[in-house]
Parts: C-alpha cells; structure tokens; sequence
C-alpha cells in the first residue's frame, strides 16, 4: 500500500475509515493539495492500515 492520506470519522473517541467513490476520492486529493503541505505526525499511529475491501 502506498503512501496517502485517509479520511476518518471520530464518534465517541473511536475513529473509523471513510469510504469514497474514485471521484471523491479524487477531489479528497486535489483539496488537501491545495491546503498545502501536510504535517504528518510520526510518533502517533493510530494503527495498521488495511484495504475494508480486502477483508472477507
């Protein structure tokens, strides 16, 4: 998996992946381009990351 950026949602401090089209998922990327740079806070993983598609 290469690295990306991820969208999540936090409910009562428990946070779960987003889903998005390849069209949404296109403009995620443009947004967050246009933001600028993004601070990637190393020391802090939430966990290991996994394709939801691939789980059966």
């Amino acid at each position: 998996m290469k690295d990306q950026l991820g969208l999540f949602y936090v409910k009562d401090g428990v946070s779960y992946p987003v889903a998005l089209t390849e069209e949404q998922k296109s403009i995620f990327n443009l947004t967050m381009a246009a933001i600028g740079p993004i601070k990637v806070i190393e020391n802090k993983p939430m966990g290991i990351a996994v394709r939801l598609s691939d789980l059966q």
